[in-house]
């Protein structure tokens, strides 16, 4: 009895975090197509999210932007964001890098749950901020970010200065055990 009451009761959390993405497809079609304005309709989009469902302006956006961003990553594969809180982050950067952060999230999830905390912490590190100033992984966005950076600067350079870089900063890592420890060996 337990057993099959906690399938039922899953099933439907898995269903109301899905809701998020259909209203989102939902809104957009009324928004592209202007279905709004049908006769006795809305002038604006906006107005018919805020008559019509005491929704404000951002907060359906919010649910288009989640659509876009879903979009994006699904040829990433199965690990896909499943809440706002996952895509809230995600759509405040460029496409190419929400590809980018999304991998970097799955990675630094290595199988593990996938956090808002995680999420934001990546964003970050991405938009050169820093998400909190306390932890490791605020430390491990920074350095990721630097590291992207260098990555196009040495994109031409020869393997033997790319080598003599990396081993470099090994050399610097090391002698911080704090980035040494956020790095957690990935020099």
């Amino acid at each position: 009895m337990g057993r099959d009451r906690l399938k039922t009761l899953e099933s439907v959390i898995r269903g109301k975090r899905s809701a998020f993405y259909e209203i989102g497809e939902a809104l957009r079609e009324i928004r592209d197509g202007k279905l709004y304005r049908d006769p006795g309709g809305f002038k604006t989009f906006d107005d018919y999210c805020r008559d019509r469902w005491a929704m404000p302006r951002q907060h359906a956006y919010r649910h288009i932007d989640a659509i876009d961003v879903r979009e994006r990553l699904s040829p990433l594969g199965d690990i896909l964001p499943d809440c706002e809180r996952h895509i809230r982050p995600l759509a405040a950067l460029e496409p190419d890098q929400q590809i980018e952060a999304w991998q970097e999230v799955v990675s630094r999830a290595a199988g593990g749950a996938i956090t808002a905390k995680l999420v934001t912490e990546v964003v970050a590190g991405f938009k050169g901020e820093t998400a909190d100033d306390s932890g490791p992984f605020c430390l491990f966005a920074e350095i990721a970010a630097v590291q992207r950076v260098l990555d196009r600067i040495i994109a031409g350079w020869p393997k033997e200065h790319v080598a003599a870089l990396q081993d470099h900063l090994r050399q610097v890592a090391e002698k911080t055990p704090v980035i040494w420890e956020s790095f957690n060996g990935r020099c």
